[in-house]
């Protein structure tokens, strides 16, 4: 109660109120917090200045290759996010498991950092025995995601977290011209139109998450389709210029 007093506040002092989650804009008019007539939508932002495709050149890439001992050809499934069991680890981990009965040369990239302190938080334990694992990497914290992306051929955010409907973890990538694979649910899809620039998986589901990855390894012709959509898509709805530019016009209407 105490902190919608303060949303209230706040709102109540502010001439115009930037979102871009529209559930959370629809949450505070619903509780009379927020009138409708201040309040901005547009969808996140991304720099497609920085995620550029084909963004390292091949010595780069060899570094970090070697970095991580990915041999030539393999096939790189990257997850980007915090380690709270809500953006979908479990799902990850058990999706690899599945694949790599089936097919050789997969490697699953896990990149974040731990939250001890959350309750959801992944155990250092769990975290600690991946590396049992032959087919999987915990980086932990990194500074050069743009990098990881480049050495990838898949990303997927198989999230039940409120992300805020618009995931970096996906809008990044896509950027990247990466193929990708997002939940279905409202605060993880917002960027995806199923099967045109990427693929859409049901939440907490670990089949289903390896299922569609194995159509994603299985159709190279499918895969750099919906790769080249995904970039489009973020050129088009999600560029830093043009959200910018939409939302001053908004502000100043």
């Amino acid at each position: 109660k105490l902190l919608l007093l303060l949303y209230k506040l706040s709102f109540s002092i502010s001439k115009k109120i930037w979102f871009t989650n529209p559930s959370d804009m629809r949450y505070f008019i619903k509780k009379n917090i927020l009138k409708r007539k201040k309040a901005i939508l547009t969808h996140n932002y991304i720099d497609s200045d920085i995620y550029l495709p084909n963004k390292l050149s091949k010595g780069q890439r060899e570094i970090l290759h070697k970095e991580f001992k990915i041999k030539k050809g393999t096939t790189v499934i990257i997850l980007v996010g915090r380690m709270i069991w809500s953006k979908g680890i479990r799902e990850f981990v058990e999706a690899g498991k599945i694949l790599n009965k089936k097919y050789n040369g997969l490697k699953f990239l896990l990149v974040g950092a731990e939250e001890p302190n959350n309750p959801d938080a992944v155990p250092r334990a769990y975290l600690d025995d991946l590396s049992k694992l032959s087919f999987i990497i915990w980086t932990n914290f990194r500074k050069d995601v743009p990098a990881l992306y480049s050495i990838s051929n898949i990303a997927v955010l198989p999230s039940f977290y409120k992300e805020g409907g618009y995931p970096r973890a996906i809008t990044e990538p896509m950027s990247m011209e990466l193929p990708v694979i997002a939940a279905d649910t409202e605060d993880c899809r917002g960027p995806i139109v199923d099967m045109k620039n990427g693929l859409l998986v049901k939440a907490k589901d670990a089949i289903d998450l390896a299922n569609k990855i194995e159509i994603l390894i299985k159709d190279n012709d499918f895969s750099q389709k919906i790769s080249k959509e995904a970039r489009i898509t973020i050129l088009k709805e999600f560029d830093e210029k043009i959200i910018i530019k939409e939302l001053f016009q908004k502000i100043f209407n």
